[in-house]
């Protein structure tokens, strides 16, 4: 039964907008599965609250700052009770999830809040790779606080309360003498589609953490015990117990095809004209189980599509290229949404199915002096390092170096299809036809330039786009031709298949996060 005191601060949260501890922690948990660790003592009346609990039955790591005590800042106490709560979670093998809503350190202890900060931190950067971390800001992290979120798997962010900023408003008029607003230096939709900090945008507090279960839900089965083991440095009489928790999960995880998993009007949706737009979500949802995918950062580098779901009631990891989105092509965004993405599905062992039809990088100055060659790299590194399982389909095209990157052959990737009237080149047929024929097109009017090159290109693509293409198969860089309707179901088959094979990570390599990128 809540005191009056709780009560009225309750209320007072309700008047900001925001939830109090108790109520958000109702709000994740099953009814009555919450257990403080530490020294919580009742939870309402602690600035930390750490503890664990289960969602649909799966048990969950939980540290919050809870606000309306001491503005839940954290001390050298709270950070290391944090920390231990961080440990813990690796110890079992539990995602962590934490509730940033604080002032961040307490100013009164100086140097000493700054350390409690630090192990934070440093419990954050050992754990990636090894547990799921989530992330929900529904309130201000600011300042250094502001790294656990970067550290972490999956930011949420609650619209109008939760703010996000390494350096707020004041500093930023005080130093610079530029006027900013709270939502322009740190709001949820800047996140959303700017700085690609928030991975899910949500327009209030209770739709925040209904999101967040659904992600807990895949997050929890996909867990690598054996990376789990190899962190915990366990002795090798553990292997016997790793092999079966890992067949136990495989058989848990498989769904046999039925054999007519086939997938309709999927030509009605991909136009053959590789110049038309569409959009790939339709595709991605007639291929995945029904409303099992969630896309993740949808806001952010549109024009490359991620997220979790399941095909044929396997946990699988998707990355398309988006043609509605600067036709499908990568930029520097795209590339690190891509290949964190990518490199979280291989730490946990999440099958990577990728979707192709982009015709290459965006082209210009302002691409790369935002560094294209060391972003892009990020990608080719993902798909390289990822020893899960990986599947690629081409819809349409794929060019030059963005062909290589979306999950090529070259780079491990198991099987790799292509639709009927898919194209594998250098770079599109115009593009091609006006570097091959330079001399002769210099000296030519415009509209005898642009009958030329038409004339040129269709000889391009019957011709030497053919050719490449049986090349492809020749040399394996291409499993086969895969009619459109059958797409889902040799998905099925190559998941049960390949998942069979148990990918053994690179000795000698320290397991990473993906948030960890080379420089």
């Amino acid at each position: 039964m809540k005191t009056i005191n709780t009560i009225n601060i309750c209320e007072k949260q309700h008047r900001k907008g925001k939830l109090h501890i108790e109520e958000k922690i109702g709000l994740l948990f099953d009814k009555g599965s919450f257990r403080t660790l530490g020294e919580n003592g009742a939870c309402g009346f602690e600035s930390i609250v750490t503890g664990y609990g289960t969602v649909e039955g799966r048990k969950i790591y939980m540290y919050a700052h809870n606000s309306s005590i001491r503005g839940g800042t954290v001390g050298l106490k709270e950070g290391r009770r944090i920390r231990n709560l961080i440990v813990q979670a690796v110890k079992h093998g539990r995602p962590v999830v934490g509730i940033q809503d604080s002032g961040g350190a307490r100013i009164q202890e100086g140097i000493l809040a700054l350390t409690g900060y630090g192990e934070v931190l440093k419990a954050h950067a050992m754990a990636a790779g090894v547990v799921p971390q989530v992330m929900i800001i529904t309130g201000t992290c600011a300042g250094g606080a502001a790294y656990a979120p970067g550290l972490a798997d999956f930011t949420f962010m609650a619209k109008d309360i939760g703010y996000m900023f390494v350096t707020g408003p004041g500093v930023v008029e005080k130093s610079c003498g530029q006027k900013c607003t709270l939502e322009e230096v740190g709001g949820a939709q800047m996140h959303r589609e700017h700085s690609g900090a928030a991975h899910f945008c949500c327009k209030n507090e209770t739709e925040c953490y209904a999101q967040v279960k659904r992600l807990l839900l895949y997050l929890s089965d996909v867990i690598d015990a054996g990376k789990l083991w190899k962190s915990l440095q366990i002795g090798n009489w553990v292997q016997k117990l790793k092999h079966n928790l890992m067949e136990k999960k495989a058989d848990s995880e498989k769904k046999e095809c039925c054999g007519n998993d086939m997938v309709s009007g999927l030509m009605k949706i991909v136009p053959s004209n590789g110049r038309k737009i569409y959009d790939m979500c339709k595709v991605i949802e007639r291929i995945m189980d029904k409303d099992s995918f969630l896309e993740i950062r949808k806001g952010f580098a549109r024009n490359i599509v991620t997220g979790l779901g399941k095909i044929g009631g396997r946990t699988v990891g998707i990355v398309a290229n988006q043609p509605m989105e600067a036709a499908g092509a990568l930029d520097c965004d795209a590339a690190v949404k891509g290949a964190s993405f990518v490199r979280f599905c291989g730490a946990y062992g999440i099958p990577v199915v990728t979707l192709a039809d982009t015709p290459g990088f965006l082209p210009g100055v302002r691409q790369e002096q935002g560094g294209m060659i060391r972003h892009g790299a990020k990608l080719l590194f993902a798909y390289g390092e990822a020893d899960t399982v990986k599947l690629t389909v081409i819809l349409r095209k794929a060019y030059g170096g963005a062909y290589i990157c979306m999950g090529s052959k070259a780079l491990g990737t198991d099987a790799v299809y292509a639709w009927p009237g898919a194209e594998i080149a250098v770079m599109g047929a115009e593009c091609a036809i006006s570097i091959l024929h330079k001399r002769e097109l210099a000296q030519m009017g415009e509209t005898e330039k642009q009958e030329f090159i038409k004339g040129r290109a269709a000889e391009y693509r019957e011709t030497f786009l053919k050719r490449s293409m049986e090349n492809a198969f020749a040399y394996g860089c291409i499993d086969g031709w895969l009619e459109p309707e059958d797409t889902r179901r040799q998905l099925i088959n190559d998941l049960n298949y390949y998942g069979k094979k148990r990918k053994r990570g690179k000795k000698g390599k320290k397991e990473r996060g993906y948030g960890l990128v080379p420089l």
